[in-house]
C-alpha cells in the first residue's frame, strides 16, 4: 500500500461514521451535478450549433443580420 493510500484511509476512517456518510453523500451529489451540467452543456451546444446552421440557410436572416 502506498503512503498516499494509507494517508487517505487514515483521513477517511478517523472521522465518525456519520461524518463519513455525509461526506459520501456530498461526493455522490457532486458527481450527479457534474454529470447533469455536462449533459445540459452538450444540449445547449447542440441547440446553438443548430440555430447557427438554420440562421445560415435563411437568406432573409443574412440580409438583416
Amino acid at each position: 500500500m502506498s503512503g498516499y493510500r494509507l494517508y487517505q484511509w487514515m483521513k477517511r476512517y478517523a472521522k465518525p461514521a456519520e461524518q463519513r456518510q455525509q461526506d459520501d453523500d456530498l461526493q455522490a451529489e457532486n458527481r450527479r451535478l457534474k454529470a447533469e451540467l455536462k449533459r445540459i452543456s452538450e444540449e445547449r451546444d447542440r441547440v446553438v450549433s443548430s440555430s447557427k446552421r438554420i440562421y445560415g440557410l435563411l437568406p432573409a436572416c443574412k440580409a438583416s443580420g
